[in-house]
Protein backbone atom coordinates (compact mmCIF):
# COMPACT_ATOMS: atom_id res chain seq x y z
CA UNK A 1 0.00 0.00 0.00
CA UNK A 2 2.75 2.47 0.86
CA UNK A 3 4.17 1.70 -2.50
CA UNK A 4 1.14 2.18 -4.47
CA UNK A 5 0.72 5.99 -2.57
CA UNK A 6 4.47 7.12 -3.09
CA UNK A 7 3.28 5.85 -6.88
CA UNK A 8 0.71 8.37 -7.14
CA UNK A 9 2.26 11.21 -5.47
CA UNK A 10 4.85 10.62 -7.78
CA UNK A 11 2.37 10.80 -10.57
CA UNK A 12 0.71 13.84 -9.49
CA UNK A 13 4.00 15.63 -8.84
CA UNK A 14 4.87 14.69 -12.65
CA UNK A 15 1.90 15.45 -14.07
CA UNK A 16 1.62 19.21 -11.97
CA UNK A 17 5.51 19.29 -13.68
CA UNK A 18 4.09 18.84 -16.85
CA UNK A 19 1.64 21.02 -16.39
CA UNK A 20 3.77 24.17 -15.36
CA UNK A 21 6.22 23.37 -18.28
CA UNK A 22 3.29 23.65 -20.91
CA UNK A 23 2.77 27.10 -18.98
CA UNK A 24 5.20 29.92 -19.60
CA UNK A 25 4.76 33.88 -19.34
CA UNK A 26 6.11 37.04 -20.37
CA UNK A 27 5.90 40.32 -19.82
CA UNK A 28 7.39 42.96 -22.31
CA UNK A 29 6.44 46.72 -22.72
CA UNK A 30 5.39 48.45 -26.12
CA UNK A 31 7.23 50.76 -27.13
CA UNK A 32 10.17 50.08 -25.44
CA UNK A 33 11.13 53.91 -24.95
CA UNK A 34 9.28 56.50 -23.44
CA UNK A 35 9.08 59.81 -21.66
CA UNK A 36 8.24 60.70 -18.19
CA UNK A 37 4.50 60.68 -17.96
CA UNK A 38 4.08 59.34 -21.45
CA UNK A 39 1.79 56.29 -21.75
CA UNK A 40 3.43 52.45 -22.62
CA UNK A 41 1.28 49.59 -23.15
CA UNK A 42 2.59 45.86 -21.26
CA UNK A 43 1.87 42.98 -22.90
CA UNK A 44 1.48 39.79 -20.74
CA UNK A 45 1.35 36.87 -22.99
CA UNK A 46 0.88 33.48 -21.64
CA UNK A 47 0.90 30.25 -23.62
CA UNK A 48 -0.61 27.40 -22.00
CA UNK A 49 -2.78 24.05 -23.05
CA UNK A 50 -5.79 25.22 -25.32
CA UNK A 51 -8.38 24.59 -22.65
CA UNK A 52 -6.83 26.19 -19.55
CA UNK A 53 -8.24 29.02 -18.19
CA UNK A 54 -5.77 31.74 -17.15
CA UNK A 55 -5.86 33.54 -13.97
CA UNK A 56 -3.46 36.28 -12.47
CA UNK A 57 -1.85 35.98 -8.70
CA UNK A 58 -2.94 39.34 -8.36
CA UNK A 59 -5.88 41.93 -9.80
CA UNK A 60 -2.71 44.79 -9.56
CA UNK A 61 -0.16 44.36 -11.66
CA UNK A 62 1.98 46.49 -9.26
CA UNK A 63 2.06 43.68 -6.44
CA UNK A 64 5.05 42.66 -6.64
CA UNK A 65 6.48 46.17 -5.93
CA UNK A 66 7.22 47.97 -2.33
CA UNK A 67 4.64 50.28 -1.36
CA UNK A 68 7.44 53.13 -2.58
CA UNK A 69 8.36 51.73 -5.90
CA UNK A 70 4.15 51.69 -6.52
CA UNK A 71 4.29 55.36 -6.09
CA UNK A 72 6.30 55.56 -9.13
CA UNK A 73 4.01 53.82 -11.95
CA UNK A 74 0.36 54.82 -12.49
CA UNK A 75 -2.01 52.33 -14.18
CA UNK A 76 -4.51 54.02 -16.56
CA UNK A 77 -6.42 50.63 -17.66
CA UNK A 78 -6.60 47.13 -17.86
CA UNK A 79 -6.20 44.13 -18.37
CA UNK A 80 -7.43 43.51 -21.69
CA UNK A 81 -7.93 39.96 -22.38
CA UNK A 82 -7.18 38.59 -25.88
CA UNK A 83 -6.95 34.53 -26.47
CA UNK A 84 -5.43 33.52 -29.70
CA UNK A 85 -5.32 29.35 -30.69
CA UNK A 86 -1.63 28.56 -31.42
CA UNK A 87 -2.77 25.16 -32.90
CA UNK A 88 -1.37 21.64 -31.31
CA UNK A 89 -2.93 21.80 -28.33
CA UNK A 90 -1.75 25.34 -27.45
CA UNK A 91 -3.28 28.63 -26.77
CA UNK A 92 -2.09 32.07 -26.10
CA UNK A 93 -3.70 34.60 -23.77
CA UNK A 94 -2.70 37.98 -24.07
CA UNK A 95 -3.14 40.34 -21.04
CA UNK A 96 -2.67 44.64 -21.99
CA UNK A 97 -2.17 47.35 -19.34
CA UNK A 98 -2.06 50.88 -20.13
CA UNK A 99 0.41 52.50 -17.52
CA UNK A 100 2.85 55.18 -17.23
CA UNK A 101 6.48 55.75 -15.57
CA UNK A 102 6.89 59.05 -13.28
CA UNK A 103 10.35 58.47 -12.81
CA UNK A 104 13.12 58.28 -15.52
CA UNK A 105 15.82 55.90 -16.07
CA UNK A 106 16.23 52.55 -16.65
CA UNK A 107 12.85 50.65 -15.40
CA UNK A 108 12.50 47.01 -14.78
CA UNK A 109 8.93 45.94 -15.60
CA UNK A 110 7.51 44.47 -12.50
CA UNK A 111 6.94 40.11 -11.43
CA UNK A 112 3.51 39.05 -12.95
CA UNK A 113 2.84 35.43 -11.81
CA UNK A 114 -0.53 33.59 -13.55
CA UNK A 115 -2.03 30.43 -12.98
CA UNK A 116 -4.60 27.87 -14.19
CA UNK A 117 -7.17 26.03 -12.84
CA UNK A 118 -5.06 22.93 -12.03
CA UNK A 119 -2.99 25.41 -9.54
CA UNK A 120 0.37 25.35 -12.12
CA UNK A 121 1.99 28.51 -12.34
CA UNK A 122 4.17 30.57 -13.86
CA UNK A 123 5.99 34.29 -13.19
CA UNK A 124 6.77 36.68 -15.73
CA UNK A 125 10.27 38.67 -15.18
CA UNK A 126 12.80 40.54 -17.05
CA UNK A 127 11.01 43.12 -18.84
CA UNK A 128 12.20 46.90 -19.11
CA UNK A 129 11.63 49.83 -20.08
CA UNK A 130 14.06 52.81 -20.65
CA UNK A 131 12.31 56.54 -19.45
CA UNK A 132 13.47 59.51 -20.45
CA UNK A 133 13.85 62.64 -18.79
CA UNK A 134 14.48 66.31 -18.52
CA UNK A 135 17.37 66.17 -15.70
CA UNK A 136 20.48 66.05 -16.57
CA UNK A 137 22.70 63.58 -14.31
CA UNK A 138 23.79 66.43 -11.36
CA UNK A 139 19.92 67.47 -11.29
CA UNK A 140 17.86 66.28 -8.76
CA UNK A 141 14.66 68.89 -9.59
CA UNK A 142 12.92 70.84 -12.97
CA UNK A 143 14.42 73.82 -14.14
CA UNK A 144 12.63 77.07 -13.48
CA UNK A 145 10.92 77.88 -16.46
CA UNK A 146 12.38 80.51 -19.27
CA UNK A 147 11.48 84.44 -18.96
CA UNK A 148 10.27 84.56 -15.72
CA UNK A 149 11.74 86.78 -12.90
CA UNK A 150 11.33 87.30 -9.63
CA UNK A 151 9.01 89.72 -8.98
CA UNK A 152 9.59 90.82 -5.46
CA UNK A 153 13.24 92.64 -6.39
CA UNK A 154 14.04 96.53 -7.53
CA UNK A 155 13.84 95.70 -11.22
CA UNK A 156 9.86 93.86 -10.92
CA UNK A 157 7.51 94.37 -14.08
CA UNK A 158 4.55 95.28 -12.54
CA UNK A 159 4.98 97.91 -9.96
CA UNK A 160 2.08 100.71 -9.28
CA UNK A 161 1.10 102.39 -12.01
CA UNK A 162 0.68 98.71 -14.41
CA UNK A 163 -1.75 97.95 -11.61
CA UNK A 164 -3.79 100.92 -11.71
CA UNK A 165 -3.58 100.36 -15.58
CA UNK A 166 -5.01 96.63 -15.25
CA UNK A 167 -7.84 98.13 -12.76
CA UNK A 168 -8.73 100.63 -15.55
CA UNK A 169 -8.99 98.02 -18.23
CA UNK A 170 -10.77 95.90 -15.75
CA UNK A 171 -13.24 98.45 -14.80
CA UNK A 172 -13.75 99.61 -18.43
CA UNK A 173 -14.69 96.07 -19.69
CA UNK A 174 -17.02 95.67 -16.84
CA UNK A 175 -18.71 98.71 -18.16
CA UNK A 176 -18.55 97.37 -21.50
CA UNK A 177 -20.02 94.77 -20.40
CA UNK A 178 -23.25 96.17 -18.68
CA UNK A 179 -24.07 98.08 -21.67
CA UNK A 180 -23.76 94.93 -24.01
CA UNK A 181 -26.22 93.07 -21.83
CA UNK A 182 -28.68 95.85 -21.44
CA UNK A 183 -28.57 96.73 -25.19
CA UNK A 184 -28.95 92.64 -25.95
CA UNK A 185 -32.00 92.98 -23.58
CA UNK A 186 -33.91 95.33 -25.56
CA UNK A 187 -36.55 93.61 -27.75
CA UNK A 188 -38.04 94.67 -30.77
CA UNK A 189 -41.44 94.85 -31.13
CA UNK A 190 -42.66 92.15 -33.55
CA UNK A 191 -46.94 92.39 -34.34
CA UNK A 192 -48.84 89.90 -33.40
CA UNK A 193 -50.80 88.19 -36.07
CA UNK A 194 -54.35 88.58 -35.75
CA UNK A 195 -57.06 85.62 -36.30
CA UNK A 196 -57.52 86.98 -40.06
CA UNK A 197 -54.44 87.05 -40.84
CA UNK A 198 -54.13 83.46 -39.83
CA UNK A 199 -57.54 82.75 -41.59
CA UNK A 200 -56.02 84.04 -44.70
CA UNK A 201 -53.03 81.84 -44.43
CA UNK A 202 -54.75 78.89 -43.61
CA UNK A 203 -56.94 79.65 -46.96
CA UNK A 204 -53.99 79.37 -48.78
CA UNK A 205 -53.03 75.99 -48.00
CA UNK A 206 -56.02 74.02 -48.24
CA UNK A 207 -55.76 70.41 -47.12
CA UNK A 208 -56.03 67.64 -49.39
CA UNK A 209 -56.15 64.38 -47.16
CA UNK A 210 -58.42 62.91 -43.76
CA UNK A 211 -55.12 64.19 -41.70
CA UNK A 212 -54.31 67.42 -43.46
CA UNK A 213 -58.58 67.95 -42.93
CA UNK A 214 -58.18 67.14 -39.42
CA UNK A 215 -55.06 69.64 -39.15
CA UNK A 216 -57.29 72.57 -40.27
CA UNK A 217 -60.44 71.80 -38.44
CA UNK A 218 -57.33 72.36 -34.99
CA UNK A 219 -56.40 75.26 -36.62
CA UNK A 220 -59.43 76.61 -37.55
CA UNK A 221 -61.08 76.36 -33.97
CA UNK A 222 -58.37 77.82 -32.21
CA UNK A 223 -58.23 81.14 -34.19
CA UNK A 224 -62.11 81.47 -33.64
CA UNK A 225 -61.09 80.87 -29.82
CA UNK A 226 -58.35 83.46 -30.03
CA UNK A 227 -60.51 86.09 -31.49
CA UNK A 228 -63.19 85.82 -28.70
CA UNK A 229 -60.42 85.86 -26.47
CA UNK A 230 -59.35 89.75 -27.82
CA UNK A 231 -62.84 90.42 -27.52
CA UNK A 232 -63.46 89.25 -23.45
CA UNK A 233 -59.50 90.30 -22.91
CA UNK A 234 -58.63 87.45 -20.91
CA UNK A 235 -56.71 83.48 -21.52
CA UNK A 236 -58.79 80.75 -23.31
CA UNK A 237 -56.63 78.53 -24.41
CA UNK A 238 -56.82 76.55 -21.12
CA UNK A 239 -60.22 76.00 -21.29
CA UNK A 240 -62.82 73.28 -22.87
CA UNK A 241 -64.85 74.22 -25.70
CA UNK A 242 -67.99 74.15 -23.69
CA UNK A 243 -66.37 77.10 -21.03
CA UNK A 244 -65.21 79.53 -23.63
CA UNK A 245 -67.97 79.09 -25.39
CA UNK A 246 -70.45 80.21 -22.32
CA UNK A 247 -68.29 83.00 -21.68
CA UNK A 248 -68.56 84.01 -25.23
CA UNK A 249 -72.42 84.36 -24.87
CA UNK A 250 -71.97 87.02 -22.46
CA UNK A 251 -70.02 89.13 -25.04
CA UNK A 252 -71.37 88.39 -28.59
CA UNK A 253 -74.68 89.62 -30.40
CA UNK A 254 -77.59 86.32 -31.60
CA UNK A 255 -76.22 85.67 -34.67
CA UNK A 256 -72.90 86.00 -34.17
CA UNK A 257 -72.91 83.21 -31.45
CA UNK A 258 -75.57 81.62 -33.59
CA UNK A 259 -72.38 81.52 -36.63
CA UNK A 260 -69.61 80.42 -34.01
CA UNK A 261 -71.83 77.46 -32.21
CA UNK A 262 -72.25 76.11 -35.76
CA UNK A 263 -69.09 76.80 -36.73
CA UNK A 264 -68.27 74.79 -33.67
CA UNK A 265 -69.90 71.46 -33.86
CA UNK A 266 -69.09 71.35 -38.07
CA UNK A 267 -65.48 71.39 -36.64
CA UNK A 268 -66.08 68.86 -34.50
CA UNK A 269 -67.53 66.18 -36.41
CA UNK A 270 -64.21 66.75 -38.80
CA UNK A 271 -62.00 66.34 -35.42
CA UNK A 272 -63.22 63.78 -33.60
CA UNK A 273 -66.14 61.80 -35.59
CA UNK A 274 -64.25 61.12 -38.30
CA UNK A 275 -65.82 63.46 -41.17
CA UNK A 276 -63.69 64.04 -44.08
CA UNK A 277 -65.12 67.57 -45.73
CA UNK A 278 -65.00 68.11 -49.07
CA UNK A 279 -62.92 70.86 -51.02
CA UNK A 280 -66.18 73.21 -51.15
CA UNK A 281 -67.21 72.77 -47.62
CA UNK A 282 -64.08 73.29 -46.50
CA UNK A 283 -64.23 77.27 -48.45
CA UNK A 284 -67.48 77.32 -46.74
CA UNK A 285 -66.36 76.67 -43.39
CA UNK A 286 -63.67 79.53 -44.00
CA UNK A 287 -65.96 82.23 -45.51
CA UNK A 288 -68.31 81.72 -42.50
CA UNK A 289 -64.89 82.23 -40.26
CA UNK A 290 -64.05 85.18 -41.71
CA UNK A 291 -68.22 86.68 -41.93
CA UNK A 292 -67.97 85.89 -38.00
CA UNK A 293 -64.32 87.16 -37.85
CA UNK A 294 -65.68 90.37 -38.86
CA UNK A 295 -68.54 90.54 -36.99
CA UNK A 296 -66.17 90.28 -33.49
CA UNK A 297 -64.19 93.12 -35.32
CA UNK A 298 -67.46 95.02 -35.84
CA UNK A 299 -68.07 94.95 -32.36
CA UNK A 300 -64.36 96.05 -31.45
CA UNK A 301 -64.53 99.26 -33.29
CA UNK A 302 -67.74 99.97 -32.54
CA UNK A 303 -67.09 99.32 -28.48
CA UNK A 304 -64.10 102.11 -28.98
CA UNK A 305 -66.07 104.74 -30.21
CA UNK A 306 -68.49 104.64 -27.53
CA UNK A 307 -71.81 102.15 -28.87
CA UNK A 308 -72.81 99.74 -26.91
CA UNK A 309 -72.59 96.45 -28.41
CA UNK A 310 -76.31 94.48 -28.69
CA UNK A 311 -75.51 91.00 -26.79
CA UNK A 312 -77.52 87.98 -26.48
CA UNK A 313 -79.37 88.34 -23.16
CA UNK A 314 -80.45 92.12 -24.93
CA UNK A 315 -81.52 90.63 -28.28
CA UNK A 316 -83.69 88.31 -26.14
Amino acid sequence: MKRVGLALVLACALVRGARAQDLSAELTCVPPESAVGEPVEWILEVEHPVRARIELGAEDPLASLTEIERLSWAVLSGPVREVQDLGAGKSRTRLRWRVLSLEGGERALPEIMVRDESGATAIASGGHLEVWSDLAESEDAPRAMAGLHDVEGKDALVGPFQVLAALAIVAALAVFALWWRARARRTRTIPAVTPSERLARLRAELPSTPEGSRAFAFELGLLLRLAVQERLGRDLVGLAEEEWLALARSCLPADALGELEGLLAALSRVKYAGEVPTRFRIEELCTTAASLLAKIDVLAKSEAGGQEPVTQEEAA
